[in-house]
């Protein structure tokens, strides 16, 4: 009887052990995933300007025309699926991002942490030009965005 409660007892731990492993290794796997995505050989679409934008922030406007252009729609929306859809998208492993909801935002807000970054989220100003991150902006803020 008391052998029976032992082996009882180290199937439970060998159980809860496998399924911390499993769990570790199914995380892992799927940040290496978004990770080797990050640094895959496919470029994002350059921006409609050859040269890349400097960043000065105090030049950033959100008008109507940028922000309805297709152009500028489609190249958020590349950048997205590169990048953001791993972490915000419908198919982001539960609790990894918070869900966006663009309708509570403000461009400059989006355009503010798509560059900067915020607790988990890396900043993307070291990767992605001015433009490039307006137009993430813009991708985020239409009304046929969807995750």
């Amino acid at each position: 009887m008391a052998t029976d409660r032992a082996s009882n007892g180290m199937m439970r731990r060998a159980v809860t052990l496998l399924a911390i492993m499993s769990s570790a290794i199914f995380i892992a796997f799927f940040s290496w995933q978004g990770a080797s995505a990050q640094h895959s050989s496919q470029q994002a679409p350059r921006p409609m300007a050859d040269k890349p934008m400097a960043d000065k922030s105090d030049a950033i406007e959100f008008t109507e025309e940028f922000m309805n252009n297709e152009e500028n729609f489609e190249l958020g929306k590349a950048i997205w699926k590169k990048r953001c859809q791993f972490c915000h998208g419908k198919r982001a492993y539960p609790g990894k991002a918070p869900k966006l909801k663009p309708k509570r935002y403000k461009p400059e807000f989006v355009y503010k942490r798509v560059t900067n970054g915020f607790k988990g989220m890396p900043g993307w100003k070291h990767e992605f030009n001015q433009q490039e991150r307006m137009a993430v902006t813009a991708f985020i803020m239409h009304r046929r965005f969807s995750p």
